[in-house]
């Protein structure tokens, strides 16, 4: 062989193959906790998927793009409760405006188990793409399977992303625990990295959990409660190697809020992406081929809001939410007099409360919020929405019988004030309480209720039992003077 012959055939071998290049661009874009919001009317500003979506959609030569969501997706919110609890089949007109976005994979969120395997079976088939849960397990075989991981490529790039949803699901949803078991989060991102790595062999790697960064919050609560932490997305940023990127849901969260280039709070990268549509995380990487493997060479992450106007091309989805705020807006024959003092709004809330109540009519509840911003415009009527914002979430009580030490302790703590009938002498009182607080959550843990002290359920939400008791009340407790019912 001459030498020249040889020179070309070593010049040729050190240059990248022909369409190969040893440098690429990716393009994140992560969503989460929307509650499967479209556009609210009755939202305090521009959030839904009807205001990201034009913002979000693949446009003729973008960058690859990955598009991600950090659950509660499907429910959480009036309106994914109108759709799937009002309407038979349930209906999912955000999982067709994803399919429409391109979208690659979302993480299944507590506020989506809770509509239950038949509801989630549904949602399965409309989505284009896969819902991952990677630590949930069906216990009698029931639910669908959700997988841990799924490989996407993306602009040349082989891309491992992994879901895992948060352990305390059972806290909020408590039915959940009869039909699913839990694995720890940090345990089974650092099993499910080693397949990717070294099985898959994967260039990237994202772990996308629906459970806070906050490492602490909530611990006592789950450990009541016989659950691994809820919270771990910052333990595994900081103590899973191989993981390039952390998204961190469920907490409602933002980081990071002002763009930047560099994260440094844990040892991997960790982005939280907000909640109900309000905007979205947007992850820029330049990556160069380094021994075979990928590195990222710059970054950048911000946080952008939602766009201010609804684009044309996605008004065709609008009756859908208009459909659940027409729900949500229904008037109760009351009209909103004044705004009261605090004082007046304490002593009003608690004498109605009294009288809604079922039997035996006396309960351990917080107080309603006491939030101007939310109260209704003078001579405005109230309406079934008001109820939903004072009491935000859809608990319902449930009956408890609890032994006197365990009321005072509770009673001490200043959160929970005792309502209706006096407490009489017997050893045990039967009280109503919201099951979210008798899963141990809000320091209710310190008390040390058994299972066996709780009993039923009522049948309908606690602001739902406020509404219907409300539609049909001849009077109204004389401390409500700010309220007059409309004959």
């Amino acid at each position: 062989m001459s030498s020249r012959l040889l020179i070309f055939l070593l010049l040729l071998l050190s240059f990248p193959a022909i369409g190969y290049s040893s440098k690429g661009q990716l393009r994140i874009l992560i969503t989460g906790d929307t509650k499967g919001i479209l556009a609210s009317e009755y939202a305090s500003r521009n959030q839904g998927w009807l205001y990201l979506a034009d913002a979000l959609s693949p446009e003729p030569g973008e960058v690859p793009t990955l598009r991600l969501d950090a659950g509660d997706l499907l429910g959480g919110s009036d309106f994914s409760h109108f759709l799937t609890h009002e309407h038979s089949p349930p209906r999912f007109p955000q999982l067709e405006i994803l399919n429409a976005l391109q979208w690659d994979t979302v993480v299944l969120g507590n506020a989506d188990l809770a509509l239950g395997a038949e509801k989630l079976k549904v949602a399965q088939k409309i989505a284009n793409f896969p819902m991952l849960a990677g630590n949930v397990v069906s216990i009698r075989g029931t639910w669908p399977k959700f997988p841990s991981f799924e490989i996407i490529e993306k602009g040349g790039f082989s891309i491992g992303v992994f879901g895992l949803t948060t352990p305390a699901a059972p806290m909020w949803h408590e039915k959940l625990a009869n039909d699913l078991a839990f694995l720890d989060i940090l345990e089974s991102a650092e099993e499910i990295t080693q397949i990717l790595r070294e099985k898959q062999q994967v260039d990237l790697i994202i772990a996308l959990l629906h459970s806070g960064s906050n490492k602490k919050f909530g611990d006592q609560e789950n450990l009541y409660a016989d659950l691994p932490n809820a919270n771990a997305a910052g333990w595994v940023a900081d103590h899973v190697t191989g993981v390039d990127l952390v998204v961190s849901g469920h907490a409602h969260q933002t980081f990071p809020r002002r763009p930047t280039t560099h994260l440094n709070r844990y040892r991997t990268p960790l982005v939280a992406p907000g909640a109900f549509g309000n905007g979205w995380i947007e992850v820029h990487w330049s990556l160069e081929l380094r021994q075979k493997r990928w590195h990222i060479t710059q970054s950048h992450y911000q946080y952008v809001e939602a766009p201010q106007e609804i684009a044309e091309d996605w008004l065709s989805w609008l009756p859908w939410q208009k459909q659940a705020d027409q729900f949500m807006t229904t008037e109760l024959p009351i009209r909103w007099l004044k705004e009261p003092s605090k004082t007046a709004w304490s002593n009003c809330t608690n004498e109605l409360i009294k009288v809604a109540l079922p039997e035996p009519r006396r309960a351990l509840l917080p107080s309603w919020q006491y939030e101007p911003l939310l109260f209704p415009n003078t001579g405005e009527l109230l309406k079934r929405s008001h109820l939903h914002r004072w009491w935000p979430y859809r608990n319902r009580l449930q009956l408890a019988s609890l032994y006197g030490p365990q009321l005072d302790m509770l009673i001490d703590q200043q959160k929970w004030s005792l309502i209706g009938n006096r407490l009489l002498k017997p050893t045990k009182q039967d009280v109503w309480m919201l099951n979210y607080h008798l899963q141990g959550n809000e320091g209710v843990f310190r008390a040390l209720i058994d299972q066996d002290q709780l009993g039923q359920y009522d049948s309908i939400s606690w602001p739902e039992r406020l509404f219907q008791f409300l539609r049909t009340a001849r009077t109204l407790p004389a401390e409500c003077n700010f309220l007059k019912i409309i004959p």
